[in-house]
């Protein structure tokens, strides 16, 4: 499994759909499909009784109205391409008429 960088990470996601990290500001998320990307607890290393190397794990999450398989695809090219490993599922987005792809990933920061 490759670690990247959150940040090179979120901007590649940004050419295929937008995208923000952990949350919209109120009110301003764009019309579907759009993307979040959320750090989850993370994994550190220790060495010397320090924190050596952080790993974190990240949910990517996909809105969309219905599942967009070619959405997807394209989000799975992105990770493919940077050497990302991926694991996904799907939801409903109790909140709203949406289809909720996620996404998990080991990313760094």
């Amino acid at each position: 499994m490759a670690s990247r960088d959150v940040r090179d990470v979120l901007a590649a996601l940004r050419e295929v759909v937008p995208f923000c990290q952990v949350q919209w500001a109120p009110r301003k998320a764009p019309e579907l499909p759009y993307g979040v990307l959320m750090p989850l607890d993370t994994e550190n290393t220790h060495k010397d009784n320090r924190t050596h190397y952080v790993l974190v794990p990240y949910q990517i999450e996909l809105y969309s109205r219905t599942r967009d398989v070619p959405l997807e695809k394209r989000v799975q090219a992105v990770l493919d391409d940077m050497g990302i490993g991926w694991e996904r599922s799907h939801t409903i987005d109790k909140n709203g008429p949406a289809v909720v792809t996620y996404y998990y990933v080991t990313l760094t920061e």
